[in-house]
């Protein structure tokens, strides 16, 4: 999972409450927006059918990805090819029963395909042969993700409130 954000988990079971960021998870970078709160809108989304929905989270948590994703791009490496840059994606991640996830990453996945490197960079390596032990050079982190989900964070969380009531108003 690595260089990849949850950005946002909708568990329809939420508790209400303020809205909030929660912190890190398990693995890769792993920070998630939860939608806790924001009473009214529930009530409203569990009236719809459960397909719907769906939709309607789904919708909303896409175009909060993509605040993150053009701020992730601005921060991103450019290097001589680009690559790197251009290769980064606002993609579904895993369902679970009741959460929806939205990760902006490479194309490929971490450490996968051309752009396998995107995650060294994230998290920093260590340079020369194995061999050697700790003798190895570190090679720090030069976050680009990171960065971009905490500084759009707030606006994103945002625009997924506003999605969600623009669709609730044009079903009603």
């Amino acid at each position: 999972m690595g260089v990849m954000k949850n950005l946002a988990n909708f568990n329809k079971k939420m508790a209400t409450g303020p809205l909030k960021t929660s912190g890190p998870q398990t693995r890769g970078i792993g920070l998630s927006i939860t939608l806790e709160g924001a009473a009214a809108l529930e009530k409203k989304l569990n009236l719809l059918d459960a397909k719907v929905s769906r939709k309607i989270v789904s919708r909303a948590l896409r175009a909060g990805a993509k605040v993150i994703l053009d701020k992730a791009k601005q921060l991103a490496p450019r290097g001589k090819s680009g690559k790197l840059y251009k290769s980064l994606k606002v993609r579904a991640g895993k369902r679970k029963k009741g959460v929806i996830r939205f990760v902006v990453q490479t194309k490929d996945g971490d450490f996968k395909g051309e752009t396998f490197y995107g995650a060294f960079i994230e998290f920093g390596h260590k340079a020369g042969s194995r061999k050697l032990g700790n003798s190895r050079k570190s090679i720090p982190a030069k976050p680009y993700l990171g960065p971009a989900f905490d500084s759009k964070k707030d606006e994103a969380l945002d625009i997924m409130l506003g999605v969600i009531r623009h669709e609730l108003l044009a079903i009603v």
